[in-house]
C-alpha cells in the first residue's frame, strides 16, 4: 500500500479523524444523559456500592468464623437491637416507593433510589453490631448471612427497577421487580428472625419437605384409584396393627403440633426445630395413612 504524501491530503485526513472523535463524544455524552433518565446514575452507583458491602460483610463472616468478631465497648444490644429493627421498617418502606416510583413515576427513581441504598447500607452496619452483641457464634453468623442474603436481593430490586424504567409496559419486568420487592420483604423477615434467634432455615426445609409430601400423596391417590379401578389388589398388612400405628402417628403429630404453637407463644427459637420434628415425622404419618386407605 502507498503512503499518503500530499500534505492536503494528510490535513484532510487528520481533520475527519478529529470530527469522527468528537461525533463519538457527544454519543457518549447523549448515552451518558439518557442512561440517567429514571435514576440511571443513581441505580449505577447503588450497584458498585452494594459490590463493597458484599465484601465488607464477607470480611465480618469470616472474622465471625475466627471467632474475632467482638463488639466495641459503651454498645448496648437492647439500643442496636431497636436501632436494626427501626432500620428494617425504614428499608422496607424505602424499597415499597422505589418499586411505585418505578412503574407509575421515573422522575422519582433517582431520589428513590439514593434513599434505599442508604437504608441498606445503615441497615447492615446495625446487623453487624447486633451480630457482635449477640451470643453463640452460630448465632452470630445467621446474623451475617441474612444480611448477605439482602444484598444480594437488593441487587436483583436495582436491575429490574432499570428494566422497568426503560419499559414500564413490559409485564415481564414488572413481574421481575416485584418479586425482587417480595424477596426484600422476606429477606428482612428473616434477618428479624435471625436476631430473635429463631432458625429460618430449619423453617424453610421444612415448608420445602411437607409441600414434597403432599405433592407425593396426591400420587398416592393416583396410585390407589388407579389399581382400584383395574382390579389390581394393593398388598395389605394386618389392620388392626395398621389402625393402632395411625393412632400412634396422629398423637405424636398432634404432640409436636401444640410445641409450635408454645413455641409460637412463648419460645420462638424453638420454632425451628418444632418445624423440623413435623417434616420428619410427617412421612411416617402418611405412610399410615395410606396402609389404611389400601383396605377400602
Amino acid at each position: 500500500l502507498k503512503k499518503i504524501n500530499d500534505a492536503q491530503q494528510k490535513e484532510n485526513l487528520t481533520d475527519s479523524s478529529d470530527r469522527v472523535q468528537n461525533a463519538l463524544q457527544q454519543l457518549i455524552r447523549a448515552c451518558n444523559k439518557v442512561e440517567e433518565i429514571g435514576g440511571g446514575k443513581e441505580i449505577k452507583e447503588s450497584l458498585e456500592e452494594l459490590e463493597g458491602m458484599l465484601a465488607d460483610i464477607d470480611s465480618t463472616i469470616i472474622a465471625c468464623d475466627s471467632g474475632f468478631l467482638n463488639s466495641l465497648p459503651g454498645q448496648s444490644f437492647n439500643q442496636s437491637f431497636q436501632a436494626l429493627n427501626m432500620t428494617i421498617k425504614e428499608t422496607k418502606a424505602s424499597c415499597g416507593r422505589l418499586e411505585g416510583f418505578a412503574k407509575k413515576d421515573i422522575s422519582q427513581v433517582g431520589s428513590a433510589c439514593i434513599d434505599f441504598r442508604m437504608n441498606v447500607s445503615q441497615l447492615v452496619e446495625n446487623s453487624k453490631v447486633v451480630a457482635s452483641l449477640t451470643r453463640g457464634k452460630q448465632n452470630q453468623k445467621a446474623i451475617l448471612q441474612s444480611s448477605k442474603a439482602l444484598l444480594s436481593n437488593c441487587g436483583d430490586v436495582f436491575g429490574s427497577t432499570k428494566k422497568v424504567v426503560f419499559d414500564s409496559s413490559n409485564p415481564e419486568y414488572i413481574e421481575e421487580l416485584e418479586r425482587a420487592t417480595e424477596a426484600i420483604n422476606q429477606g428482612l423477615l428473616n434477618l428479624m428472625n435471625a436476631t430473635r434467634g429463631i432458625n429460618t432455615q430449619e423453617i424453610d426445609n421444612a415448608v420445602s419437605n411437607i409441600q414434597s409430601l403432599i405433592e407425593g400423596q396426591q400420587a398416592e391417590y393416583s396410585y390407589y384409584n388407579y389399581t382400584k379401578l383395574n382390579g389390581t389388589e394393593v398388598k395389605l398388612n394386618d389392620f388392626s396393627k395398621d389402625f393402632g400405628e395411625l393412632k400412634q402417628n396422629i398423637s405424636r403429630i398432634g404432640g409436636i403440633n401444640s410445641q409450635i404453637v408454645s413455641a409460637a407463644m412463648i419460645n420462638p427459637k424453638n420454632l425451628g426445630n418444632s418445624a423440623k420434628l413435623v417434616s420428619q415425622n410427617l412421612p411416617t404419618f402418611n405412610a399410615s395413612i395410606n396402609n389404611i386407605l389400601g383396605y377400602f
